[in-house]
């Protein structure tokens, strides 16, 4: 069965998709840990002022992936239903069809997110390049990015699916 589902995926048009899930991934996953090197270094004023300003930002780009994520489902789901109705002609249950589609969503969401937690992590590995030209010592140990990692799964699994 699941090798049904991942050869009727259909690359082109579960792309858009795959995308939005895969940055709103890497971007939950830049500020989660500019939140841990704003604690690890003080990055100047007040912190809590700081902690504010990354939470109104954190909240904006939530908010934006969210309403992208809707439009790009609602795009994949419009795109499959002449699947899914050619499905329910030749007799095939109306949760069968609903699980075909769940384990579709499941597969294209964990590579999505696998790839924009890894584009995250490129991204914070150019940001403390920036940070030690500008002699700021950014020291981002792997259990504090495997942590963020964790963090981000959740978040986008609940906004995303």
């Amino acid at each position: 069965m699941l090798k049904i589902i991942i050869k009727n995926i259909d690359k082109q048009k579960c792309f858009v998709y795959g995308i939005s899930i895969a940055v709103f991934s890497a971007i939950i996953f830049t500020i989660t840990s500019l939140f841990a090197v704003n604690e690890a270094i003080n990055l100047g004023g007040d912190s809590e002022s700081v902690k504010i300003v990354f939470f109104f930002y954190y909240s904006v780009i939530v908010v934006a992936g969210l309403l992208f994520i809707i439009y790009s489902i609602r795009l994949y789901v419009k795109s499959r239903m002449k699947d899914y109705a050619l499905l329910l002609v030749l007799g095939s249950s109306k949760k069968n069809c609903l699980l075909f589609m769940e384990i579709e969503f499941a597969i294209i969401f964990f590579v999505a997110t696998f790839f924009g937690i890894s584009l995250g992590m490129t991204i914070m590995k150019c940001i403390s390049m920036i940070f030690m030209v500008m002699d700021i010592n950014m020291n981002l140990s792997w259990n504090i990015l495997f942590e963020n990692a964790i963090i981000v799964v959740p978040i986008v699994f609940f906004f995303g699916e």
